[in-house]
C-alpha cells in the first residue's frame, strides 16, 4: 500500500471546459423507494472568468435542458445560476473536492416544490469525477444521486 494516496487537483473550469458525460443512478426514498438510471451530457465554455455549461439531462422518461453560468470569485470559489435554481449556487473547491449547495425547483406528479441540493464531487483521476448528490426537504433526505463524470 502506498505511503500517501494522491489525487489530482480539481480545477472546476478546466474540467468542464469542453465535453463531459455523467452516468449513474438516482435513488429515491420518498414517496416510495425506487432507483432510476440517469445521464447528463455537458458542453462547457470558459471565458472571461465565467464558465457556461449547457446540460442535457436524461432520467428514463424525463429529459431536460439546463444552461448553467458560473462566475469565478476566487481561486477556489464560484457563484452560479441556472433556470431551475432559486438564488445563487455557491461552489467551493478544495484540492480534489468540490462542494455545491442550492435550492432547486422540482415537481412530483402535480406538485411543484423546492428541495435543498448538496453536490459533493471528488476528482479521482484527471478525466474522472465521482459525484454524490443529497436531496432533502425539511432537512429529511428524500433522494440521492451517484454519478461518474467523464471528461471526453
Amino acid at each position: 500500500m502506498p505511503d500517501e494516496i494522491k489525487f489530482p487537483k480539481l480545477i472546476f473550469e478546466k474540467f468542464f471546459d469542453g465535453k463531459v458525460v455523467a452516468k449513474g443512478y438516482m435513488i429515491y426514498r420518498f414517496p416510495n423507494k425506487r432507483i432510476k438510471n440517469i445521464q447528463a451530457e455537458f458542453k462547457g465554455n470558459y471565458k472571461n472568468n465565467t464558465l457556461y455549461l449547457r446540460e442535457k439531462y436524461f432520467e428514463e422518461e424525463t429529459k431536460s435542458l439546463r444552461k448553467w453560468k458560473f462566475t469565478k470569485k476566487s481561486s477556489n470559489s464560484y457563484s452560479g445560476i441556472v433556470n431551475d435554481v432559486i438564488g445563487n449556487i455557491n461552489v467551493t473547491v478544495k484540492e480534489n473536492n468540490l462542494e455545491m449547495n442550492y435550492l432547486f425547483k422540482t415537481h412530483y406528479k402535480n406538485l411543484s416544490f423546492n428541495v435543498t441540493v448538496k453536490d459533493s464531487m471528488f476528482m479521482v483521476e484527471r478525466r474522472s469525477i465521482v459525484n454524490i448528490t443529497l436531496i432533502s426537504k425539511f432537512g429529511i433526505n428524500i433522494a440521492k444521486a451517484i454519478l461518474l463524470y467523464t471528461k471526453l
